[in-house]
């Protein structure tokens, strides 16, 4: 009642009779919450608070390739989001197999987004070109040891090259990363449960590429930890896919 130097806090729909002092009366309100958008309505001088859900999907629909000689071993994501990456973050996925299992991939070393028009910002993700091989366990599955390989759980790989455990490269059969890490990957068989044992000492170096795939479906994941910013400002996406064979014949 003194134009905003003393505020005194109420209690909603409390039943206070203003109609001598509603010209002195000045209303602010404070919201907080576990997470949700808010405004103030026009009418009746509420507050509606909207929920976002936390997590999100955009799935894209199933790409397929019918040219062989021509099926491509290289994914990319491109697009325009508003979004920091801390609060609210964008995470593509690919499957080649309609569903059945979703691999992560991650923004390529060194890159760094690029502002392409207030405030949205330009994001690429690709899969891995090629890593090479420095171990492979004589056990089961076997283990192999990459550094910094970046390729993810699931990915269908083809190795070839490594000696001694020649296991590993399963007779050029592709096969499936489970449980990695920065540096290791076991390895599957495609049904994700049955483990390549190694057959002997691991003796030489080897490569690991991405397998070529018939058909690839996309999907993003849109998460924010704060409910109040929405994750859903996606406004332009591009799922590419390619060829990297040619660079190593």
């Amino acid at each position: 009642m003194d134009a905003g130097t003393t505020w005194i806090p109420t209690s909603p729909r409390i039943d206070t009779e203003l109609s001598q002092v509603i010209t002195q009366v000045w209303l602010k309100v404070d919201v907080t919450s576990s997470g949700g958008v808010y405004c103030v309505t026009d009418k009746y001088g509420g507050v509606l608070v909207i929920y976002n859900e936390a997590n999100a999907f955009h799935v894209i629909p199933n790409n397929t390739f019918s040219d062989i000689l021509n099926y491509p071993n290289k994914v990319s994501f491109i697009f325009d989001v508003a979004a920091d990456m801390s609060v609210r973050k964008v995470t593509p996925y690919y499957s080649t197999d309609d569903g059945l299992n979703w691999v992560k991939v991650n923004v390529p070393d060194g890159y760094e987004p690029t502002l392409s028009g207030e405030p949205f910002y330009n994001y690429k993700f690709e899969t891995p070109v090629v890593a090479t091989i420095t171990d492979a366990t004589n056990s089961s599955p076997i283990i192999i040891t990459s550094a910094n390989h970046g390729f993810e759980n699931n990915a269908e790989v083809i190795i070839a090259g490594v000696g001694g455990n020649t296991a590993a490269n399963n007779g050029g059969v592709a096969m499936r990363l489970k449980n990695v890490t920065a540096n290791t990957a076991e390895l599957y068989a495609l049904d994700g449960t049955t483990p390549i044992a190694g057959n002997s000492a691991y003796t030489d170096t080897g490569t690991m590429t991405l397998n070529e795939f018939s058909q690839c479906r996309g999907l993003l994941l849109l998460q924010t930890s704060n409910r109040a910013l929405t994750p859903k400002y996606l406004i332009l996406l591009c799922l590419a896919t390619g060829r990297l064979r040619e660079a190593f014949r």
